[in-house]
């Protein structure tokens, strides 16, 4: 069925695509579900409904439809574009695949986001200092601007 601007759903999102920790959650799970002997499909739609990011339900229940037509993992997910799951993990997918270690691939993967999650929370903590910081000296500097102009001698004391 098309879809228009009436019928379709609507997602307002400032950042499109799908997060380390998502990412990292769902390989973590994807190795559980698969060492458990689920084959891929139905580890896929198991993985999609206990998914919480919507862009990547979607993309992970597209996959599973792929899989049932006959496509691989890989292409599968190569088909849901670059801001679900990104090159790099399309072709760690596709290698093990190649090796039979579709496992042992999806952990390292999950390990890379992991890390990658923990470097960018890292980042944003060491960051907040300096953006306060930067902020005070913004408003202090706004503050002399203003009051700084009198007459009264005040802004010879400030300078």
């Amino acid at each position: 069925k098309e879809q228009n601007l009436l019928n379709r759903d609507i997602e307002i999102s400032l950042f499109e695509g799908v997060k380390a920790r998502d990412l990292s959650v769902f390989c973590h799970q994807f190795v559980s579900v698969i060492d458990a002997g689920v084959p891929v499909a139905e580890a896929l739609d198991l993985l999609a409904q206990q998914t919480e990011n919507k862009t990547l339900r979607k993309a992970i229940y597209q996959t599973q439809k792929e899989i049932q037509q006959g496509e691989t993992l890989a292409d599968a997910m190569r088909k849901q574009g670059k801001r679900v799951f990104a090159p790099m993990f399309v072709n760690m997918v596709s290698a093990g695949e190649a090796s039979g270690n579709l496992s042992v691939a999806f952990s390292r993967m999950a390990d890379y986001y992991e890390n990658a999650n923990k470097t960018k929370s890292a980042l944003q903590k060491a960051m907040i200092y300096p953006a306060i910081v930067l902020l005070v000296v913004i408003a202090v500097m706004f503050v002399m601007m203003i009051f700084g102009d009198s007459s009264d001698g005040m802004s010879t004391m400030l300078w």
